[in-house]
């Protein structure tokens, strides 16, 4: 049994960075998939509190609904984020970073400050990604010994 000491996020990242060679693409993609899940739990429901009662009647989906995880066969790597179909990307940067209003003159109002959900996402899901993504490795090389 192979016995791993990760303690912070650089040791994680060096780790990886030394062993990724070695690592086949589809266990790449497997361990960041198990990493991505609770960032997106952390994520989804901030998003969906933005979803008001009268969504259901209107034709675009809400920006929750087209929140999704892209994979990278060729390399591994796994995203998150909105898709281009859903056109619904912009908002969600309007919300997280905030926007000017700018009356028809062009003359400003008062900042609609952001909501920085993607942020504190990241914060709040870090140990939980980290955790994931550990337990991913532990599991690989565990198996190889």
């Amino acid at each position: 049994m192979v016995s791993l000491k990760i303690e912070n996020e650089a040791q994680m990242d060096n780790l990886l960075k030394e062993l990724g060679k070695g690592i086949p693409i589809s266990i790449k993609l497997a361990m960041n998939q198990n990493a991505m899940r609770p960032f997106k739990d952390v994520l989804k429901p901030k998003i969906e509190a933005h979803r008001t009662s009268d969504d259901d009647l209107k034709v675009p989906p809400h920006m929750a609904d087209t929140l999704i995880i892209q994979k990278d066969k060729k390399t591994g790597k796994v995203s998150i984020g909105f898709s281009k179909p859903g056109k619904k990307a912009y908002i969600a940067r309007f919300l997280n970073d905030g926007w000017d209003v700018k009356n028809q003159y062009g003359g400003s109002y008062k900042r609609v400050e952001g909501l920085h959900y993607w942020e504190s996402t990241e914060s709040e899901s870090k140990e939980a990604v980290t955790e994931a993504m550990k337990k991913s490795l532990e599991a690989y090389f565990n198996h190889l010994a």
